[in-house]
């Protein structure tokens, strides 16, 4: 059954080439078959299972730059030493960002990243280490306050696309 089969791209141009072809291929079946990027498939999950993910009906979606804003407004909260640049606080700020969209490709919330930063900053044998170690602790602490910001705003990112619906 057409209705039943869904296709997942990585970009949206891929999805397009591909909704353009299935038409051409299979113009009865092709109108059926979802097609689009993970993202899409995600904030389309959300929408509809807002409720259980304790989200209201029509979220907010925060683009990597409306994530670099929220932490900008929370930035004097921001428990931050290693990632502490008074010149330009905006560019440590994309490097935080972008640790936390890693996590939540990964499916790495904010309690298990914490969890395993601590378990580097256990392990760590030289002063590297520890230094790594003691970076990723400083984003736990970030990604907690993000979290709260985003909800507070009524807002998923881009990683909520992929964890909440895998979640």
């Amino acid at each position: 059954d057409p209705a039943a089969i869904l296709i997942l791209t990585f970009s949206n141009r891929a999805a397009g080439e591909l909704s353009a072809r299935l038409t051409t291929a299979a113009p009865e079946a092709a109108p059926k078959l979802w097609i689009g990027t993970f993202h899409a498939f995600g904030l389309d999950l959300v929408r509809r299972y807002h409720d259980r993910l304790g989200l209201a009906s029509n979220p907010s979606l925060f683009d990597r730059s409306d994530a670099i804003e929220v932490l900008e407004d929370i930035l004097p909260t921001l428990p931050l030493v290693h990632y502490r640049n008074l010149w330009d606080p905006a560019m440590v700020l994309r490097d935080i960002v972008g640790a936390i969209s890693r996590a939540k490709d990964e499916i790495v919330g904010p309690q298990r990243y914490r969890e395993l930063a601590k378990a580097m900053e256990a392990n760590a044998c030289d002063e590297n280490a520890r230094i790594a170690a003691a970076k990723c602790l400083e984003i736990a602490d970030v990604y907690d306050l993000y979290e709260a910001a985003l909800r507070k705003h009524g807002g998923v990112d881009f990683g909520d696309l992929i964890m909440r619906p895998t979640q």
